[in-house]
């Protein structure tokens, strides 16, 4: 037996050795899970770290993987997901050699995702660093080359230019519903027409949702397999989501010292601010029991996703709320004060649910009727005030023969009331004002013993225009305004910079912002919730139900113009206007007021305790003698 080893025994060992090493230099490394990748990669500008929340890992998995060919996030705030859209960037950059596209709103939006998220994951992580080309024309914060023949460019959804000239594998949609739609058509949909090609092909989409009808992330969502985060109960074990009416804000009133606790959707700013040692707790749907915040972090990692249609296989959809977040900027007591700082105001409150909770916004008044509204009638009028009105406003609206108005109660912040209607017969151009005039200077008895006035009122000055401005000229101090309706997204009360006023003072009523805020309040069903509303009965007509099909005069519509959504006022057939418009004005005229309401309980009340006062010091006379 012959033991002699040849020498080129040793250099085929060596020749293998110095192989393999040269491959695996060439050699990708093992292809982790996306979230895995990220933990250990993924590095951006604020820390230079990053680790996944609970929620994120499933999702970070799912953009990761090869069969899914769909993934939508439904998404709030304060949750991540343009941090989790730009790892998936650099991912499928680095990983899978692949021609990778991220839409930005717009060019600043895209310098920015570049610059504070981007470029730092490249400069900082060694193994994708390598991989940039480097040529300087090849590397910029919004377009990148790499070495393994993938591409990164992030591109402006307003260009479609831009959308036109590049193909592209995975597509990603970043806040899909702030896109304007271009020239072209939508952005969205020409950006994923380059993705056709692709035997590759995901499109990842997520944002903050807008509007039922209009919101294309939520349509997105609908079609997908919709999964939510279940949550265990540290007490019992049991899975459920966090949702906002399931908080419940605890504290100690200022003046008592009692405990309070109320149900987050329920709180007002006036209560929130009676309180102090404010804290908040998740009622357990399970058990019942009181869940502590500072159960949160650990609930939220312990989570799971469960999908409402599992039938869906290539479209994974997630539902992510602020409700979910660690930060601490995103405490549950931070949101509640947040939530009752905003709901005084349609457009605040629709910005709450939608950039908070991660919800669409959607009315139902297409569904009311005028049998409905009469069904809320209550026995209050202008002659038997609710003691809980320490406010009212008038709306007026003119008309060839008359002046219409609707009277508003206000209280605290609890429901209104709609004390009365009343027209004033007269020429606009003539005897209506001096007739007018004495039924605003009107005042009412109040239960508190006081009389009480019209706070505020708004006229319309679309129609007499000139009339109207010099009604409303050196009445001001009476809060006497001559306004002007504008439609569009704009507030409901803002300054007009209009001259030729004839001495009065013009103001803009954002006329679709003031319908949105009433029939968002008819769809209030609890009458104990604030906003909700009450009608008058003796102080309403009730031959028949003309007035309360005005109050429901308007329906809001979505319809494609010049190649683009928008929303408008369609006024229903047959149907006049004037309730809803004297309701709108009325609105109005609210907001022109920053009302001291201790200041105005005060007063009433000051003035009936002297009245009663008085009277038992009479009493007491009469019987000395």
């Amino acid at each position: 037996m012959n033991n002699y080893a040849s020498p080129f025994d040793a250099d085929e060992g060596a020749a293998e050795i110095l192989t393999e090493d040269a491959l695996s230099f060439w050699r990708p490394p093992p292809r982790l899970p996306m979230d895995e990748w990220a933990e250990k990669y993924f590095a951006h500008a604020k820390d230079g770290v990053f680790k996944p929340i609970g929620y994120q890992r499933e999702i970070l998995r799912v953009m990761g993987d090869r069969s899914t060919k769909n993934v939508t996030f439904l998404k709030a705030a304060r949750t991540g997901m343009t941090m989790m859209m730009s790892i998936a960037a650099v991912y499928y950059a680095s990983v899978d050699p692949l021609e990778v596209a991220l839409l930005q709103k717009t060019g600043d939006d895209c310098n920015g995702v570049g610059a504070d998220l981007i470029d730092p994951a490249f400069a900082n992580c060694p193994e994708t660093a390598k991989l940039l080309a480097t040529t300087a024309t090849r590397d910029s914060l919004t377009h990148k080359v790499l070495g393994n023949g993938a591409s990164l460019k992030i591109l402006a959804a307003n260009s479609p230019r831009s959308l036109r000239r590049h193909d592209v594998d995975i597509l990603m949609l970043d806040e899909l519903d702030g896109y304007e739609v271009t020239s072209e058509g939508s952005a969205a949909d020409l950006a994923e027409a380059r993705t056709r090609n692709s035997l590759r092909k995901k499109v990842i989409a997520g944002s903050t949702p807008t509007r039922e009808d209009v919101s294309e992330i939520y349509a997105r969502w609908l079609r997908s397999d919709q999964r939510h985060y279940f949550v265990p109960c540290p007490h019992c074990q049991g899975e459920q989501t966090i949702e906002f009416e399931s908080l419940y804000l605890v504290g100690h009133d200022k003046e008592t010292g009692e405990e309070l606790f109320k149900r987050a959707d329920l709180v007002t700013k006036g209560y929130y601010d009676s309180l102090t040692h404010r804290h908040t707790v998740m009622e357990c749907a399970c058990c019942k029991e009181r869940i502590s915040e500072r159960h949160k972090a650990q609930m939220v990692e312990s989570g799971r996703w469960v999908a409402q249609n599992p039938e869906v296989e290539d479209h994974a959809g997630f539902h992510v709320s602020t409700l979910l977040s660690p930060f601490p900027e995103a405490s549950w007591t931070i949101l509640i004060s947040e939530f009752a700082e905003k709901r005084a105001s349609i457009e605040r409150l629709m910005t709450f649910k939608n950039t908070v909770l991660g919800q669409i916004w959607s009315d139902s008044t297409t569904k009311l009727s005028a049998e409905d509204l009469m069904k809320r009638s209550g026995d209050f009028s202008l002659d038997a005030i609710p003691e809980s009105v320490l406010l009212i406003t008038a709306g007026v609206d003119v008309q060839a023969d008359r002046a219409e108005i609707i009277y508003i109660g206000w209280s605290q912040e609890g429901p209104i009331y709609i004390l009365g209607h009343k027209k004033v017969y007269g020429d606009p151009t003539g005897g209506l004002w001096p007739a007018l005039d004495a039924e605003l200077k009107n005042t009412y008895q109040h239960p508190l013993g006081h009389k009480i006035g019209v706070a505020a009122t708004c006229i319309d000055s679309g129609a007499f225009t000139s009339h109207v401005y010099r009604y409303c000229a050196g009445k001001q101090g009476r809060n006497i305004y001559a306004i002007k309706g504008a439609s569009g997204q704009r507030p409901l009360w803002s300054d007009s910079k209009a001259t030729n006023t004839q001495g009065a003072k013009l103001y803009i009523v954002g006329s679709d912002t003031g319908k949105e805020t009433w029939v968002h309040r008819l769809t209030i069903s609890d009458p104990n919730e604030p906003g909700y509303v009450h009608f008058s009965g003796p102080g309403l007509p009730r031959e028949d139900d003309t007035l309360f099909q005005q109050f429901l005069a308007e329906v809001r519509m979505v319809a494609l113009k010049g190649g683009q959504l928008k929303e408008f006022w369609k006024p229903r057939q047959g149907v006049r206007s004037e309730g809803m418009d004297c309701v709108v004005y009325a609105l109005s005229a609210r907001e022109a007021l920053a009302p001291n309401w201790e200041h105005l309980r005060d007063k009433l009340t000051a003035k009936h305790q002297k009245q009663q006062k008085t009277k038992r010091k009479s009493y007491d006379f009469s019987d000395l003698d």
